[in-house]
């Protein structure tokens, strides 16, 4: 989340994104708004920043997950 990108530029590619929707659109308020979902693999964990302890996922086994993010057009 932070820090120099260099490690996951190494490690990530375009393939780990599976699919990628548009699940809503709303132009009834301004400005309008979109919402994508997209469907990704790869391995998901948490880290506990002091410890550098997992104590979500795992560093080791990939998984299928989703993201969803809401964007707008602003003029």
């Amino acid at each position: 989340m932070d820090g120099d990108d260099a490690a996951l530029l190494e490690v990530a590619t375009p393939t780990r994104l599976r699919q990628i929707k548009v699940t809503a659109v709303d132009v009834s308020h301004e400005p309008a708004t979109m919402t994508i979902e997209a469907e990704l693999g790869g391995r998901r964990y948490v880290e506990d920043r002091d410890t550098a302890a997992i104590v979500g996922g795992s560093k080791e086994r990939p998984v299928t997950f989703s993201e969803r993010w809401r964007t707008r057009v602003d003029r």
